[in-house]
């Protein structure tokens, strides 16, 4: 069904329940509960990668309430970027084949200067709107289930 309200939206993937689809028959249903676009291929929990397929079966959920442990897109943040950051540097500082600390960019800054580096980058990488993939705890649960309940959006 058509909402309307839809059109309010900056992204057509605002608030939309899309299936991501991987190899094995592997499908999982992610929402973005924000009102920005989405990448196009995610990791998957167990490896490997999904990529948001079959568009047509993808549908505009803007109460939806996730379950615990389900995944969802939400904005990137400094605090919530950081701690892949801090990962993704001390996986290639010291790399056998090309070590992070030799590159030209990154050795001056040292290693907490290439993760701010990082988190800077990655959250200005979708014009300062850039989904993140979380797992929904509860307390991420609840704040769902809150703002479902608002009267309007």
């Amino acid at each position: 069904m058509n909402d309307p309200r839809k059109q309010e939206h900056l992204s057509g993937d605002a608030f939309r329940l899309m299936r991501y689809e991987g190899a094995g028959g592997r499908r999982e249903w992610i929402w973005n509960s924000r009102d920005g676009v989405t990448p196009f291929v995610v990791p998957a929990m167990d490896g490997g990668e999904l990529t948001h397929g079959n568009w047509h079966l993808d549908r505009y959920e803007p109460h939806y309430v996730p379950a615990v442990g389900s995944r969802v897109f939400v904005d990137a943040t400094e605090e919530s970027m950081r701690p892949e950051a801090e990962e993704y540097v001390e996986k290639w500082w010291d790399d056998a084949q090309v070590p992070m600390r030799e590159h030209p960019v990154f050795a001056p800054l040292g290693k907490q200067g290439a993760v701010e580096h990082f988190v800077h980058e990655w959250i200005s990488a979708w014009g300062g709107h850039s989904p993140h993939l979380v797992v929904v705890t509860p307390a991420l649960h609840a704040q769902f289930k809150a703002r479902s309940m608002e009267p309007s959006r």
